[in-house]
């Protein structure tokens, strides 16, 4: 087996090189000719790395002689573009964008809401500590009526 680079390693497995790179030289192994198989075992390890991903499909169609020519490229990418399809999916993702949008600003108006109603809670407690601190000191005692003069109950 060929060895295979730290960049490319690193790269497709979304990983950074440079901390893949200290892992693998605290662990005692030699990257200086490539990754061997233990090395790439140790990586899958201490990254848990669960299977190898799969390599993406390849934007133009490949031939037993290498990528499809220029010029068929082209031809390809005509044939493959369909119009409807476009506007109906520009038009679905648009009305997905609006209704999300509208949700995302109702969810926002009821928290406001809501804090508003909390705050507007939080200043008439403070309004009303502040009544009952002002008539304990001109001599008011808070849940007993004050008594009438002139009934002789002292």
């Amino acid at each position: 087996m060929q060895p295979t680079s730290l960049h490319g390693f690193c790269k497709t497995h979304n990983l950074p090189k440079s901390t893949a790179h200290q892992r693998l030289r605290e662990a005692g192994f030699d990257t200086s000719n490539g990754l061997d198989e233990n090395a790439i075992a140790f990586l899958y390890r201490e990254f848990k790395l669960k299977t190898q991903p799969s390599s993406p499909e390849p934007a133009y169609p490949l031939r037993a002689g290498g990528l499809v020519p220029r010029g068929e490229r082209r031809r390809l990418a005509r044939q493959t573009f369909d119009a409807e399809a476009y506007q109906a999916d520009k038009s679905a993702l648009e009305a997905d964008a609006h209704h999300t949008a509208v949700h995302l600003n109702g969810a926002v108006m009821a928290y406001a809401k809501a804090r508003f109603a909390s705050v507007l809670a939080d200043i008439d407690l403070a309004a009303d500590s502040m009544r009952a601190n002002a008539l304990g000191a001109m001599g008011f005692e808070m849940g007993k009526p004050e008594a009438a003069s002139g009934n002789g109950s002292e």
